[in-house]
């Protein structure tokens, strides 16, 4: 149950799971066929990278790549068995390996956590992970 970079809390990726992300890619005009891309993420792991908001996608990447829009959710089921990297050239850049993937999905990582945030704290984690 690693998180690389563990400074999400469990609040923030609970949020993270049902929030809009964007991840290099593109698909046919029926939905039938979805092609993500994979990168290099640390010590050579391959990775998909997905990115919080479109800015920072724009401010990573060439300007002309395509890229798909879904809730993470949706991104890690598509994919669970991949290395995950949000925001990957930041500074607050986390890596999501395919045991925490699991973990979230199927909700085991929040049973693991206790709730210790307040609901003001709760609120800020949540425009944080939006904003960034």
């Amino acid at each position: 149950m690693s998180l690389i970079n563990n400074t999400m809390s469990a609040t923030a990726l609970r949020a993270l799971l049902d929030t809009n992300v964007h991840v290099l890619g593109d698909m046919n005009d029926d939905g039938s066929n979805v092609r993500i891309q994979n990168g290099r993420a640390n010590y050579g792991t391959e990775a998909t990278p997905f990115f919080s908001s479109v800015e920072i996608l724009q401010q990573s990447v060439d300007s002309s790549q395509s890229y798909l829009t879904m809730s993470a959710r949706a991104l890690f089921e598509f994919s669970p068995q991949n290395h995950f990297v949000l925001n990957p050239r930041s500074i607050g850049r986390q890596e999501f390996t395919p045991s925490l993937v699991k973990q979230l999905l199927d909700g085991s990582y929040f049973a693991a956590e206790p709730e210790t945030q307040s609901l003001g704290s709760k609120f800020r984690s949540i425009l944080s992970l939006r904003n960034k």
